[in-house]
């Protein structure tokens, strides 16, 4: 895939990058220490105790890349 700037990227190369994108983004619980978008922590939190230490059962990441005028959604489970 040829991007802007003349610079040519794979798909794995341009998931990584998201993925990496994606995880900078998180918000880690106070009282779990487990992370979550910005949007949803306080919806976490709401349910989630002081001393938990309770592990997620799978982990789901949604990205949405734009391409000029295109915008990629990719969902990972």
């Amino acid at each position: 895939m040829n991007c802007k700037g003349g610079g040519s990227y794979s798909l794995d190369q341009i998931n990584e990058a998201a993925y990496e994108a994606s995880k900078a983004q998180l918000v880690p619980c106070q009282n779990c220490g487990r992370k979550f978008a910005s949007d949803r922590i306080q919806v976490h939190q709401r349910s989630c105790k002081p001393g938990s230490t309770s592990k997620p059962i799978g982990v789901c990441f949604l990205f949405i890349l734009h391409f000029n005028s295109m915008h990629v959604l990719f969902y990972i489970v």
